[in-house]
């Protein structure tokens, strides 16, 4: 038998790398049943990964395991459960963004689960718009006064690069460089999309 076989919800567990385990952990599988009727989990997402997820993924200090659902009010949830050497990075959950809440362990007992629950992509590409003002709101005046294409154009590819789950680093390193040329304090970087 398979971890999935031991849930009420086999088969929403069934294309998720959990679902195909053979050792079988009495607290996960409850707190997998939980999780489902928490959320009201209908199916594990079979789409590809929308625009903007792994941006807000990124946020989190360590990111292993991602799993993707739907829920019956047609809305998303991902859970992130990072273990090891991902786990070691994670010191805190005074680290972990708002966006994310720490749930019970739905991996292994050795790992933290976090949860995001969000509406729909559009409510992503919000997120990152949010973001990217208050990197903009965080620019000096002198700066946006005396770059003001440059600036426009920075935020149009900040953006687009958040967006790209597949942005290389070369095209993110030469935004950050792009954007130290206009002489922008390392301070107002923080919370860049990059």
């Amino acid at each position: 038998m398979f971890t999935r076989d031991y849930t009420k919800y086999s088969e929403i567990f069934k294309p998720v790398y959990w679902g195909g385990f053979k050792a079988h952990c009495p607290e996960i599988t409850e707190a997998r049943n939980r999780f489902v009727e928490r959320y009201d989990i209908v199916r594990a997402a079979r789409t590809h990964e929308p625009r903007g997820l792994a941006y807000i993924c990124a946020q989190l200090p360590a990111v292993d395991h991602v799993e993707r659902y739907q829920t019956a009010r047609g809305g998303n949830v991902v859970i992130v459960s990072p273990y090891g050497a991902a786990m070691d990075a994670h010191s805190g959950a005074a680290e972990i963004p708002d966006l994310w809440e720490e749930c019970d362990k739905l991996y292994s007992l050795q790992a933290c689960t976090f949860v995001f629950e969000y509406p729909d992509v559009a409510y992503l590409r919000k997120i990152i718009d949010d973001n990217i003002a208050l990197w903009v709101a965080s620019v000096p005046f002198e700066v946006s006064r005396q770059y003001p294409r440059q600036l426009k154009a920075i935020v149009r590819e900040l953006r687009n690069v958040a967006l790209d789950a597949y942005a290389t680093r070369r095209i993110k390193a030469e935004l950050l460089a792009r954007i130290s040329e206009l002489r922008i304090p390392a301070a107002c970087c923080c919370g860049l999309p990059v």
